[in-house]
């Protein structure tokens, strides 16, 4: 479930918002309770409006793309284990262009630096 694991390594303050399409997964009872037991809003996508949150879009079809359409897994557990692999790797060492070739973590330290007081 991506928001434990992201508060589990985050340690996000109070206000925290989650922006997903509309899939079932999210909206299921365990993760509305996850949702609150953390104080997440859960924002959720309007059907059929994928502008709403063009990043989350671009992960979803790049996992489909890159990971889903060309694994196969012989358990559950195995899906989560290779999956948690490869968001570790989109998220630190894949290049994105649309961050002047930086990976989504050197971005975001590049930004924090530029942003943090001296």
């Amino acid at each position: 479930m991506p928001p434990i694991r992201a508060c589990a390594l985050r340690r996000p303050k109070q206000g925290l918002i989650v922006h997903t399409d509309g899939g079932a997964q999210y909206d299921s009872w365990s993760m509305r309770r996850e949702y609150l037991k953390r104080h997440i809003q859960h924002s959720v996508s309007r059907p059929g409006t994928p502008t709403d949150n063009p990043l989350i879009e671009s992960f979803f079809s790049r996992l489909k793309e890159e990971f889903l359409n060309v694994h196969f897994f012989r358990s559950e557990a195995e899906l989560f284990e290779r999956l948690a692999e490869h968001i570790d790797f989109y998220n630190d060492q894949r290049i994105h262009e649309d961050l002047n070739d930086l990976s989504p973590t050197e971005f975001e330290q590049k930004v924090v630096s530029v942003k943090s007081p001296v």
